[in-house]
């Protein structure tokens, strides 16, 4: 898996409620599809868009992220992209708060390869 940088726009850490600590985006492929996870801090009330593109450059919305119930201190997500096409594949996840741009996570790349 290849990590991309891009650049934080935005970004809040720390102080008030709602801010954002970034953990890693990963992605996974399995089979035809790609398993995207991340992290936040516990008590982040951002908004999760799941980005995708093949191009590196043009982005489309796959859909929006709910955390999954966790006891620990941090907000764990999890997204699948279905029926992926052979090839390169971006993933990015943009952070809204209250209507609001907070920043990227990095981008990350994964190449599907198909079996046949």
């Amino acid at each position: 898996m290849l990590r991309l940088p891009i650049v934080l726009l935005a970004c809040l850490t720390g102080g008030p409620a709602g801010a954002i600590e970034l953990e890693p985006l990963r992605a996974k492929a399995l089979g035809d599809h790609v398993e995207l996870t991340w992290q936040l801090a516990a008590g982040s009330t951002a908004a999760c868009l799941v980005l995708h593109t093949r191009d590196g450059v043009n982005w489309d919305t796959l859909g929006i992220a709910s955390p999954v119930p966790d006891t620990s201190a941090k907000q764990t997500f999890h997204f699948v992209h279905n029926e992926t096409k052979d090839g390169d594949h971006y993933y990015q996840i943009q952070y809204i708060l209250e209507g609001r741009f907070l920043s990227y996570s990095d981008a990350v790349h994964i190449q599907i390869k198909k079996t046949a």
